[in-house]
């Protein structure tokens, strides 16, 4: 739950950030925006196979937590490496398919977690009943939607927080921003989303079930008595 919480927190915060740094970031367009959404279809395909083959091979925990990670990493690398002077320009031909490419990996990472921890939170339903002897997965599964619902507001008030920070007004127009004030909003964006997945994955550290552990639940919870 807790992991849920920063990691519902981080996309809360790259959801409501997507728009301003498309236009006023990266001076996209609305049809190159309309490209960039079309990549969610491809990332959803890539995470559906992702993410039971990684988890049957290294296990849901090792799997949550690399995915995490790497999308951790692979989000604001585009906006350090643009400070940096190390990324395309906008305008340049480069920059879409560089974004396109990078925004789909980021995407499927994201999602690939999001179906793994679904399948822990899974296995915590069988651990609860051979404790309990009730089954709960309901009340698991729908405190966990709750949960994600209620922080997603948190991300876009972070979203206003950061904006303000770093000087960026509603009335900002696509080219108007210069290079410090575009510094200073990389270098304040960046640290926060890692430092959010960084808790999220702190936290999925602690989660203890592993296969062989789920399979003598499994193997308990067969042998008891039907009610």
């Amino acid at each position: 739950m807790g992991a849920t919480l920063f990691a519902s927190t981080a996309s809360g915060l790259q959801l409501s950030s997507a728009n301003y740094l498309y236009t006023l970031f990266w001076d996209f367009s609305s049809e190159q925006i309309g490209m960039l959404n079309m990549g969610m279809i491809i990332a959803v395909i890539i995470a559906v196979i992702l993410a039971p083959r990684l988890s049957r091979r290294i296990g849901k925990k090792k799997a949550a937590i690399f995915f995490w990670s790497t999308a951790a990493l692979l989000a604001p690398l585009p906006y350090i490496l643009r400070v940096l002077g190390w990324f395309p320009e906008n305008g340049t031909a480069e920059l879409l398919p560089t974004i396109v490419s990078i925004q789909v990996i980021d995407l499927a990472l994201f999602i690939a977690a999001g179906i793994t921890i679904s399948s822990m939170f899974a296995d915590i339903v069988e651990d609860s009943e051979k404790t309990t002897g009730r089954r709960s997965e309901g009340i698991f599964f729908a405190s966990r939607k709750f949960l994600e619902k209620s922080v997603s507001g948190l991300g876009i008030f972070i979203t206003s927080t950061v904006l303000v920070i770093v000087g960026i007004s509603e009335t900002a127009t696509p080219g108007s921003l210069d290079q410090d004030t575009l510094a200073r909003w990389a270098f304040v964006y960046a640290p926060t989303l890692i430092f959010l997945y960084t808790f999220a994955i702190a936290l999925v550290f602690r989660y203890q079930i592993d296969r062989e552990m789920h399979e003598e639940n499994l193997r308990q919870l067969a042998q008891q008595p039907a009610p």
